[in-house]
Order: C-alpha cells, then sequence, then structure tokens
C-alpha cells in the first residue's frame, strides 16, 4: 500500500472537522425541515411572545429579545447591526411554563419558526421536551401523581 492510499483510506475513516460538521449540519438542517413541515405556528398573543409551534404535543415558543445583542469582538457593519433579528426561544408543554430557555438566538433574513426551531434543536429542548413527556407517560401508566 503506498503512502497516498494509506492516507485515503484514513481520510475516510475518520473524516476531517470540517466534513464532520457540515455532515452535522446536513443532519440537522434534515431535522429542522422534517419538523418545520409538520409543526403549525400560530402568532403570539401578548409582547414579547412571537409565535408559539407545536408539534408531537411540544410547544417551540419564540419570544422578542429585548436586550441589547453582544457583539464580542466582532466589528458587525451599521447594515449588520440595522438587519440582526434576536429571539429567545423556549420549549414547553401546552398550557404549562417552558422547560428550557437560550436567549440572544441571533440571525439575519430568514424567518423566526425556522431560526427558532433550529435553535430549540440545537440545544436539545425538544429531547428535553420529549422526555418529559415519556417520563409524565411512565408514571401515568404507574399510578403515580406528578405535580406541575
Amino acid at each position: 500500500m503506498t503512502a497516498a492510499e494509506h492516507y485515503r483510506r484514513i481520510r475516510a475513516e475518520r473524516p476531517t472537522t470540517p466534513a464532520r460538521w457540515a455532515l452535522q449540519w446536513a443532519r440537522h438542517a434534515a431535522k429542522v425541515d422534517d419538523l418545520s413541515a409538520r409543526i403549525e405556528w400560530e402568532p403570539g398573543r401578548d409582547y414579547p411572545l412571537v409565535g408559539t409551534g407545536t408539534v408531537d404535543g411540544i410547544e417551540v415558543r419564540v419570544y422578542d429579545d429585548a436586550e441589547p445583542y453582544e457583539w464580542g469582538d466582532i466589528e458587525p457593519s451599521e447594515q449588520e447591526r440595522a438587519e440582526l433579528l434576536v429571539i429567545v426561544v423556549g420549549v414547553g408543554l401546552p398550557g404549562e411554563p417552558d422547560l428550557d430557555t437560550i436567549g440572544g438566538v441571533g440571525y439575519f433574513g430568514g424567518d423566526y419558526e425556522t431560526e427558532g426551531l433550529s435553535a430549540a434543536l440545537e440545544y436539545g429542548f425538544i429531547e428535553t421536551a420529549r422526555k418529559e413527556i415519556r417520563e409524565r407517560a411512565e408514571m401515568a401508566a404507574r399510578d403515580i401523581v406528578t405535580l406541575v
């Protein structure tokens, strides 16, 4: 086996970091597309709630983030400052408070529905809500009273 063949074999077995990131984001985008096709969004009734989407018995809630965005050491242009939208994303069960939230989710263009759903998936909030539903179902099956 030549050195080039050996290198190609190793790269096939252990992809480079950028290749892993590209694959990870492609999988993430596919999950967002799948949930986007099934989620039903309603506009928010009270400020700062922008909208609520329900999928699989889970509510994804998107709020307007009134806090200024922390740019850190980035030097944004005036156009970037003007076009940046910042939201807070929360996930919970219908009629209950948020199980988990994250603020400061900034994006350019796009829509709050897709960005909120993407953030909820990326930070594991959807999985947290699914776990909560499973645990409550198991407790209900065993006749254990849950306090909300």
